[in-house]
């Protein structure tokens, strides 16, 4: 009887092996002894991806060049593939697979961690019949978790759904990647564009909220409003109150018009007390985070991106200090308020707070069983660092552990109150009101925001009055300017991409909310997918499309499925309803390949009569000459870059000079190429090596379009 543990990644492995009373290590995998198990156990790991998809090119090598002809590529069954460099591990695990009488999936606890493990046991091609697999599923890498998730396993059949969820994920991103990056690529290609177009079923759609954006700001036209107000400034009684009834104007001249016809003007004017409401607001502490929530506020405070926060905390994780990183869940259950509860006061002395906390007992705004599905949010495990620990961390590691530990005890913590004095005031036949907000007690804003912060003080005074009195003060027009949308963030983003599609409510036809586009797992390998594959540029924080990714967004702008947030959410929510068990992947993807040979059939005709459009020229001629690196020594057209190689913009057949980027492994700069461009020549270049590794150096030359090395022979 042997058991074998199948782990995600050598790490993980290794943290599982620590947690037992006694383990030996192997090449590959671990011999483990505890009391947990009655029989002969082993950990071992995959590397991430074991298993990958096959390349359109393993199907069939003519698929290897892009070809209008070969679309759309559907194999009637998508197969998987070892890579060479993964064999050695793979039959390690399908040893030990092959002698287990059970198997406990160990991978990560996620739609992804059970798509690696079942991509690994059908890879290996053995009969699991009569074996007993289990699912280990817990929130914590510190070793009182791992222990009780292996005494309370899981039946694989539990989660079977959400790698049929997974795997349709991967599939369905497959058919889109391979089908629609060669059809709009060589499309683009064939009307002057510059380069391949990288399409994806969340990162095209994501490129094009920023698209979309950048063209409300281009577009928006500055203007004035104007808004009647009404102040005093008196050292005692100051007032700045609005009026209730009326929008706002367009113009001076309108609220000229608009007083005049009530027999009122600009100016001293008195004003009378009709209504004076006190109230005391109390406002509850953050919800706990999600990983986008915590990605949102790392991005606002500290500018740091997305994939740098979710690499911070789980390192954070991994060091047993964190809960699970990639949750969606901002609710805890029981379980989890306890062991909080427990070690709150060492929470609060390792964070320096001395801030009451009484709430001692579940808040449904953080503590809810039900709201919990595969994991709860993220929060400090029972392990706390020491100071000589925490001082060794990141200053990113340091920011995101104070921040989950002070929101976590805030919980805790007493509620901010608020007074409110609203008041009511009539001048004439108009209502204004005026408001003033005064902090009676921080509460829980004391752990959060330390010392630092100022308490706000209201510019208003209004419990100097009372009903009936007669205020003289002046009436006027406050003057605002009407601003444009403000340029996306990568937080900003991470918040639009999680939120995509809520306008849509619930899937009516499922039962299942709208889930965004992208997961908590994968929504900042997208941004970073974005920014590598030139489409998305960072700038003091603010995200900016490239003209690589407006040449894109030109073409799909009003496409009902690339740009189209919502459709693209409601695919999520789909996908979604595979894992509940509710639809199936052969209906998905069968819907999926409708679409994709409907895309292929038409888009040549559209993009041919965009193409012809003025407009189309005009900015085809802007990018062409913005991107260019001086003009084609055969035909004159002008030579653009191609990320790896530049080469003539003339289309496809017409023209076919280009020169790699990188020769005799030097890369070379975009000076040095608007240099050999112009010159038909570059200085003498240092530094070259030849195939038998020999360094030589030389200038480059251009004859005639071919290029060649001219040596110093001084």
């Amino acid at each position: 009887m042997t058991i074998v543990i199948l782990a995600e990644k050598p790490n993980q492995a290794l943290t599982y092996a620590e947690a037992m009373h006694h383990f030996k290590k192997h090449r590959g995998f671990y011999e483990v002894q505890d009391e947990l198990f009655a029989d002969q156990t082993f950990i071992t790991h995959g590397l991430g991806h074991l298993v990958d998809l096959f390349m359109p090119g393993q199907y069939d090598p003519k698929l290897k060049r892009w070809d209008m002809k070969n679309l759309p590529i559907f194999p009637e069954t998508m197969r998987y593939y070892v890579k060479p460099s993964n064999q050695e591990q793979f039959q390690i695990v399908k040893k030990l697979l092959s002698e287990a009488t059970t198997i406990i999936i160990a991978t990560d606890c996620d739609r992804e961690g059970e798509l690696i493990a079942r991509e690994i046991l059908n890879q290996t091609k053995l009969s699991f019949e009569g074996k007993n697999i289990k699912r280990l599923w817990i929130n914590s890498l510190e070793k009182e978790a791992i222990r009780e998730g292996f005494q309370s396993l899981w039946h694989a059949g539990h989660t079977y759904f959400k790698y049929v969820e997974a795997q349709t994920r991967q599939k369905s991103d497959w058919l889109i990647g391979m089908n629609f990056t060669p059809l709009y690529s060589l499309l683009l290609q064939e009307y002057g564009s510059f380069s391949q177009y990288p399409i994806g079923r969340v990162q095209t759609p994501t490129l094009m909220m920023v698209y979309k954006r950048e063209k409300e700001i281009e577009n928006f036209k500055p203007r004035k409003m104007f808004e009647l107000f009404y102040e005093n400034k008196m050292e005692e009684q100051k007032i700045l109150a609005k009026i209730k009834t009326h929008p706002l104007f367009d113009t001076k001249e309108e609220v000229y018009v608009f007083l005049k016809e009530r027999n009122m003007r600009i100016g001293p004017t008195e004003a009378t007390v009709l209504n004076m409401v006190e109230k005391e607001e109390k406002h509850a502490s953050p919800l706990l985070f999600s990983l986008s929530n915590l990605q949102i506020l790392m991005n606002k405070k500290f500018k740091y991106s997305p994939k740098e926060t979710l690499q911070g905390v789980q390192k954070l994780y991994e060091k047993k200090w964190l809960s699970y990183p990639r949750t969606d869940c901002t609710f805890i259950t029981q379980k989890e308020f306890s062991y909080l509860k427990m070690k709150l006061q060492e929470y609060k002395a390792f964070a320096h707070i001395e801030v009451y906390t009484p709430n001692l007992e579940p808040d449904f705004r953080y503590v809810d069983n039900h709201e919990v599905h595969e994991h709860h949010a993220i929060i400090p495990t029972r392990i706390i660092p020491s100071a000589e620990e925490f001082s060794k961390l990141t200053t990113l590691e340091k920011q995101i552990y104070t921040w989950v530990l002070h929101v976590t005890i805030a919980m805790f913590a007493p509620p901010m109150l608020i007074k409110e004095i609203a008041m009511d005031l009539r001048i004439g036949e108009l209502l204004f009101e005026a408001k003033e907000r005064t902090p009676v007690d921080m509460g829980w804003r004391k752990i959060i925001l330390g010392n630092n912060q100022k308490e706000k003080i209201s510019r208003q005074s209004l419990s100097n009055f009372h009903i009936g009195d007669t205020i003289h003060g002046f009436l006027g027009g406050l003057e605002r300017d009407k601003k444009p949308p403000s340029p996306f963030t990568e937080g900003a983003l991470i918040h639009a991409m999680k939120n995509a599609g809520k306008k849509a409510g619930q899937s009516k036809e499922m039962g299942l909310k709208v889930m965004g586009i992208g997961t908590e797992a994968t929504r900042a390998d997208v941004l970073e997918k974005l920014k590598n594959q030139d489409y998305l540029k960072l700038t003091k924080n603010k995200l900016y499309v490239t003209d690589k990714g407006k040449e894109l967004g030109r073409v799909i702008e009003n496409d009902p499925l690339l740009s189209n947030i919502d459709m693209t959410a409601s695919l999520e929510t789909a996908l979604h309803s595979i894992g509940e068990g509710i639809t199936t992947q052969e209906e998905f993807l069968k819907n999926l390949k409708g679409m994709i040979q409907k895309y292929i059939q038409e888009k040549p005709y559209d993009i041919k009569m965009m193409a012809g459009t003025e407009e189309w020229k005009v900015e085809r001629h802007k990018t062409q000459q913005a991107l260019s690196l001086g003009k084609c020594p055969r035909c004159g057209h002008e030579v653009l870059d191609r990320n790896s190689y530049i080469s003539c913009s003339a289309k496809r057949g017409e023209c076919t000079f280009s020169i790699s980027k990188v020769i005799c492994q030097k890369k070379l700069s975009d000076k040095t190429l608007r240099s050999l461009l112009k010159n038909s020549r570059t200085d003498l270049i240092k530094g070259w090596i030849g195939k038998n590794g020999k360094i030589f150096d030389a200038a480059l030359v251009l004859n005639d379009g071919s290029l060649n090395f001219e040596f110093s022979h001084i």
